[in-house]
C-alpha cells in the first residue's frame, strides 16, 4: 500500500514572525508570572526575575528566550540599560 505525497506549504513568509495579541493557555505559570514582572518593572534583570519566580537564573533566560520566539516580548535597547517590552494586552 502506497500514500500519495503530500506537499506542505507555509502561509507564512520567511522572517515573518505574527505577533501574538493575547497570552493563551500556551504558556507555563512561570511564564505569565515573568510577563506580569515585566509589565509592572521593564528594567527587570534575569536574577531579579529569578527570586520573584522561585526558579533559577538559567530557566528565566530560557523563558524569556521562548517568549521572545512567541512574539509575547521583546528587547529594546542593549543588554545593560535597556528594557522589557511585552508585546501582549
Amino acid at each position: 500500500m502506497t500514500f500519495p505525497m503530500v506537499e506542505k506549504t507555509s502561509r507564512v513568509k520567511a522572517g515573518y514572525k505574527k505577533p501574538v495579541t493575547k497570552i493563551g493557555e500556551k504558556l507555563t505559570v512561570n511564564q505569565r508570572k515573568i510577563i506580569q514582572s515585566l509589565k509592572a518593572s521593564p528594567d527587570i534583570t534575569a536574577n531579579e526575575l529569578a527570586k520573584i519566580v522561585g526558579t533559577s537564573q538559567r530557566k528565566i533566560e530560557e523563558n524569556l528566550s521562548k517568549l521572545k520566539k512567541l512574539n509575547v516580548i521583546e528587547r529594546v535597547g542593549a543588554d545593560r540599560g535597556g528594557h522589557w517590552k511585552v508585546l501582549t494586552k
